[in-house]
């Protein structure tokens, strides 16, 4: 067993058990679950029609991290902004001096927040144009969990899409930029995004019409960027679109991956979006371009003009129906979800991770999640990390006969979008 499999295995539970177990209990990356369908009915036709989704997000914005619209005057506002980022601060500092964050290179955190408190305000409108992290502070070098995993950098506050508008709201040295996504705020550098545009430009960048609407990843324009499903531009004419660039926005064709207008929001389009994502690398916060539950659930919707949260837990009150799961049993939760199901599209949430449910089979609800990682038994009060990374359809008894339970038994609230 390697060192580290074996401080895992230590912080699991192990302890002394026999040599075989303890090669058991090691890590399991890329982990196989258990096969499940794929390929799922979507009866019914609409679920929202567009005065629908836009009733939902205008609901949705006057929620706490709700999707912003962040051309708006009260972005930029001085108390706001200073409010903003001294609770980032007081959230980062207190983990850090208490050991549950550690920092990959002392002092980098104190410099980060002294060129932040340092950064000048500012008020301008700029799109990205190259995939880029969103930083929570102007830090690079990495804050993590002990014992530090390098995929789970909790400095990664998202990952940003070419096509996204940011708002400028302080810039620091060397580059550095604390920007409003609409979605999350955070630090880029200004390599990723064009130059200043006039508001007005920007406003018509992003609610143009006719839209070209991004429905895979990995197009790649000539003398542009690399489109990510889940975004939207102007379309011109033919297959130009209005792309971003580092020198600004152009009429540039990209002859394939999208669709004229937002998508219908039905079972069919949405299943077909998120399964086509099937395999797709797990990426905390971004990582390596990326998407972890939260942003997969995100884009998905997005491809019909409905903006949630990038949170999970937010985008789990999202919905038309709020439903708690508290204190349910899990055949309670289990009637609870295959009735909503039969209603419309459920977003199922358990602290930390949000699934997108597809139906039953078996007898058992299934789900397809961005997922790093679960728990299972491996000897007698031992536990074994089972390291997914993929985006994948699974049901709900993993992690069931561990310490954290199966996911059934975590869930506590889901969103229903529909009639």
């Amino acid at each position: 067993m390697t060192r580290a499999a074996a401080l895992l295995c230590l912080l699991a539970g192990c302890h002394t058990p026999p040599t075989s177990e303890k090669t058991s209990c090691a890590t399991v990356f890329n982990a196989p679950l258990a096969d499940a369908p794929t390929h799922w009915p979507t009866p019914g036709g609409q679920l929202l029609d567009a005065d629908e989704i836009a009733r939902l997000n205008r609901r949705n914005k006057t929620r706490k991290f709700g999707f912003r619209d962040n051309l708006a005057p009260e972005i930029v506002d001085a108390k706001r902004v200073h409010d903003e980022l001294e609770e980032r601060f007081t959230w980062l500092r207190a983990r850090l001096q208490d050991g549950r964050f550690i920092e990959a290179r002392a002092p980098d955190y104190q410099t980060a927040e002294t060129l932040a408190r340092a950064a000048a305000p500012a008020d301008e409108v700029r799109v990205v144009h190259t995939e880029t992290t969103l930083w929570c502070v102007p830090l690079t070098s990495g804050l993590y969990k002990p014992p530090v995993d390098e995929d789970f950098d909790r400095n990664r506050c998202s990952g940003v899409h070419p096509g996204e508008i940011v708002r400028v709201m302080r810039r620091g040295d060397s580059d550095w930029l604390y920007v409003h996504t609409g979605h999350a705020v955070g630090w880029i550098t200004s390599a990723a995004v064009t130059p200043p545009l006039p508001a007005a430009q920007a406003r018509d960048f992003r609610d143009r019409t006719p839209r070209a609407v991004v429905t895979s990843d990995g197009i790649q324009v000539k003398g542009g960027p690399v489109l990510r499903m889940g975004t939207s531009f102007p379309k011109l004419s033919g297959d130009t679109l209005l792309l971003p660039t580092p020198d600004g926005l152009k009429a540039l064709a990209a002859p394939d991956g999208w669709v004229t207008g937002h998508l219908p929001f039905t079972r069919s389009r949405l299943f077909g979006l998120v399964l086509a994502q099937l395999g797709r690398a797990y990426g905390w916060g971004g990582y390596r371009g990326n998407r972890d539950c939260s942003r997969l659930i995100m884009d998905v919707f997005a491809s019909t003009g409905l903006r949630l949260s990038r949170h999970s837990s937010y985008q789990s009150k999202s919905g038309g129906t709020i439903v708690s799961l508290k204190g349910k049993t899990d055949d309670e939760k289990h009637a609870a979800i295959g009735e909503a199901g039969a209603r419309g599209v459920v977003l199922l949430y358990m602290p930390g991770h949000i699934m997108l449910y597809l139906g039953e089979a078996g007898g058992k609800p299934y789900v397809v999640s961005s997922l790093s990682e679960y728990l299972r038994p491996c000897g007698e009060g031992a536990e074994q990390v089972m390291r997914v990374d993929r985006v994948a359809v699974h049901d709900l008894e993993l992690g069931r006969h561990t310490s954290k339970t199966a996911f059934i038994e975590r869930l506590t609230r889901m969103a229903v979008f529909g009639p």
